[in-house]
């Protein structure tokens, strides 16, 4: 297990302060801000904590309302909204120095049989055949590290040095850096932590723009994930994306999230901040 997965893990083990109310400290530094994957994970772990283990979580929607700073604590508070026999409803908001960053509806489900269809996954290269993000990025900042608690390997990778316009779609396999604890819940937290890192990358994609572009600002506005099945964050998953609308200075984007043996686990929907003056 990396230094950064171990950070993440310990990051996301809330303190309590009270009834419903959590603390928690970021260890992602997205340029001064909160990385917004990480304040969702956080706010998932909170919400888990005032629900039964027979309730599983299968839909959040969160909005990013302002930037959180990385160096402050973040206190979340869970409003229980409904406690039923099949779903259980919770509001939980971050707050830094008591101002609203961000908030998120979830709703828990207990599960039953049925009948069930899923989408194909699409045809992409094995990870092992790729480079990873890490490696990238790596050679793009001249050795500078970019790591995160979780390793991406895209299958069309954006050329740092000279992008070039390219199909709004993109496919990146990703895990966590090492071996992860048999609690569904956690793989839940890194899913969601991780979600928010690919997604955006098919908006930039048909504009010829990288992560790193001069005079690009991007900043994630909302993002909803539905949790479909079990999975392990440890194991590969791949991560398909399409962005079907930028402009007015917003992009949106939605995602499937597929195992290695073709099962769909996950979706998401995300729209964010996307301007650009180059």
């Amino acid at each position: 297990m990396t230094t950064a997965l171990q950070r993440l893990l310990l990051s996301n083990t809330l303190a309590r302060q009270g009834d419903d109310s959590f603390e928690g400290v970021a260890h992602v530094d997205a340029g001064g801000r909160i990385y917004g994957g990480e304040i969702l994970s956080q706010a998932i772990g909170a919400a888990q904590q005032t629900v039964e283990d027979a309730y599983s979580l299968h839909k959040v929607h969160a909005d990013f309302l302002i930037m959180g700073k990385v160096s402050e604590p973040v206190n979340y508070r869970v409003d229980r909204l409904r406690d039923g026999k099949s779903f259980v409803s919770r509001v939980v908001t971050a707050r830094q120095h008591g101002e609203a960053i961000f908030q998120a509806s979830m709703s828990f489900h207990r599960q039953r049989e049925g009948v069930a269809h899923r989408a194909d996954m699409p045809e992409a290269p094995a990870p092992e055949t790729l480079v990873s993000d890490a490696e990238i990025y790596r050679q793009f900042l001249g050795g500078r590290e970019y790591g995160l608690a979780v390793e991406f390997f895209q299958v069309d990778p954006i050329d740092l040095h000279n992008p070039q316009p390219k199909s709004p779609v993109s496919l990146t396999w990703f895990r966590a850096c090492g071996e992860v604890p048999r609690d569904h819940r956690i793989h839940q937290q890194l899913l969601a932590y991780a979600s928010d890192n690919p997604i955006m990358i098919a908006a930039l994609k048909p504009h010829g723009l990288s992560l790193f572009s001069p005079d690009l600002q991007m900043a994630t506005l909302n993002h909803t994930l539905w949790f479909h099945h079990d999975f392990r964050m440890d194991d590969w998953l791949l991560f398909e994306a399409h962005s079907d609308f930028v402009g007015g200075g917003l992009a949106t984007a939605r995602a499937r999230i597929f195992t290695r043996s073709g099962e769909l686990v996950a979706s998401a929907v995300q729209e964010g901040l996307m301007r650009y003056s180059g």
